[in-house]
């Protein structure tokens, strides 16, 4: 593996004093498919993927342990030790390689968190190189780099079973997120946004929605690759809200970079698809850590645990909805 960056960040805001809430269950504009988690099909064969072991004869990582990683595992196993010690503050994480850096890549943005009512919200981006021989055979067929960046060929293609996080069992979606620590050719950042944050935006009198602090994520995702040299050719966004206003707004933020902002953009843009499960992963791992302030006056049935967060989770499972506590029996 070449030379990489690791870098992190964290960042807070101050609680807010206002009390009136200004944020409509309509302006939230959730997928239904993002608020129900979806069952896992087909075969433990058809879903596995063989991934070299991280470190040397040590088996199966166990992503929520205390195990210590370098490269991109270090950052995400810092980001989320760092969220866990002080869950009321945004965690922002980078994951750098030099190639990336050199070479034109094709971007993604995705998240994981914005239906569940546990947990934090996770924003990812990520980058790959792209695979140029594809494109200039491609072009040799005679097609135009507007219907090839259609779906963009690029290196992650050769990585088995990469999709959709959704369309993932976990041990998939683990597996394949140990391989991107391990690969010279992609760069990715996480967001963790802390549900206290959420919440506390959400009470503001001047309205912020839930849609803003999405779009906020990606604006600053985007300007933190920029900002360490990401060389970027395009960037695909899974849509929050009307696709053209949200393209639009990307577009004035950031003029000289092109955009495709799109609907189920993690099941067809590969780079899409591996943001999606970064950020998947992020959040199931926080999931594991997550602890209630007031978690010696509940009944947490830790043997069966809390399930997903996601509405159609578990069916016995214990919910925060950004601070408030309930029970869904």
């Amino acid at each position: 593996m070449s030379s990489s960056d690791t870098e992190m960040e964290v960042k807070s805001e101050a609680v807010p004093d206002e009390t009136t809430i200004s944020v409509k269950d309509e302006e939230l504009e959730l997928d239904p498919e993002d608020s129900v988690k979806k069952e896992e099909t087909g075969t433990a064969a058809d879903n596995e993927v063989k991934a070299d072991p991280v470190k040397k004869d040590t088996g199966k990582v166990d992503l929520a342990g205390d195990d210590e990683f370098t490269g991109g595992l270090g950052v995400f196993k810092e980001a989320l030790k760092q969220f866990a010690a002080n869950p009321d503050e945004d965690v922002t994480v980078y994951h750098l390689t030099e190639k990336c850096k050199k070479v034109s890549c094709y971007v993604g943005i995705d998240e994981a968190g914005r239906g569940p009512v546990l947990g934090p919200m996770v924003y990812s981006i990520f980058a790959c190189v792209a695979d140029e021989e594809s494109i200039n055979e491609k072009k040799k067929k005679g097609q135009s780099l507007s219907k090839i960046e259609d779906c963009p060929p690029v290196l992650l293609d050769k990585l088995s079973k990469l999709n959709d996080s959704k369309q993932l069992t976990e041990k998939v979606r683990e597996e394949i997120f140990q391989k991107f620590s391990d690969l010279d050719y992609i760069a990715f950042g996480l967001k963790i946004i802390s549900p206290s944050q959420i919440a506390n935006k959400s009470y503001r009198r001047q309205k912020y929605s839930l849609n803003e602090v999405s779009h906020n994520a990606a604006i600053e995702l985007i300007q933190g690759f920029a900002d360490r040299g990401i060389k970027i050719e395009r960037v695909y966004v899974d849509t929050v809200g009307p696709m053209d206003k949200y393209q639009k707004k990307l577009e004035l933020t950031f003029p000289d970079l092109r955009f495709k902002v799109d609907k189920k953009a993690d099941s067809k843009y590969k780079p899409v698809s591996a943001a999606s499960v970064c950020a998947k992963v992020t959040r199931d791992v926080a999931l594991k850590k997550w602890k209630f302030p007031d978690a010696e006056n509940i009944d947490l049935g830790l043997a069966k645990g809390w399930g997903s967060g996601y509405p159609g989770g578990n069916a016995h499972s214990y919910y925060v909805y950004y601070g408030v506590c309930c029970c869904h029996c």
